[in-house]
């Protein structure tokens, strides 16, 4: 009984895993301009699950980088995201395959890849537009 016990305070004194927010840099090279961008970096179910939602304002050039490990196909909605957003579907080369532009805040209607896709890029809405 002794050594369960000593299990279990063991169990208990580890830390859940938690992930902190990582970040990076994406530069949209386009017509000879450049538009960089600070993205946080989405890559565990947790992370995919909330993304930006709850947020009121987001930077200019801030947004979201959801890294899905394989490409598949992307299925995103706005649920409890209160911001309009432009919503960039990437493949494996992180070349885009499309762009849903002013995804409705907190509309659950499916915002799907149009193939298959690793990542996805969310911006402010409007900003797909001046790239």
């Amino acid at each position: 009984m002794k050594k369960l016990i000593q299990y279990v305070v063991l169990i208990l004194a580890i830390p859940f895993k938690t992930y902190a927010q990582e970040t990076v840099t994406v530069i949209f090279s386009v017509g000879g301009k450049d538009a960089v961008f600070k993205l946080e970096l989405a890559r565990h179910p947790d992370q995919w699950h909330k993304g930006l939602s709850q947020r009121t304002t987001l930077k200019k050039d801030r947004g979201m980088l959801f890294d899905f490990l394989i490409p598949r196909h992307v299925v995103m909605w706005m649920k409890e995201t209160l911001i309009p957003l432009d919503i960039l579907f990437l493949n494996a080369q992180g070349e885009i395959i499309n762009i849903y532009e002013q995804a409705k805040p907190l509309s659950l209607k499916p915002i799907t890849s149009q193939g298959m896709s690793r990542y996805v890029i969310e911006l402010n809405g409007g900003m797909a537009k001046q790239l």
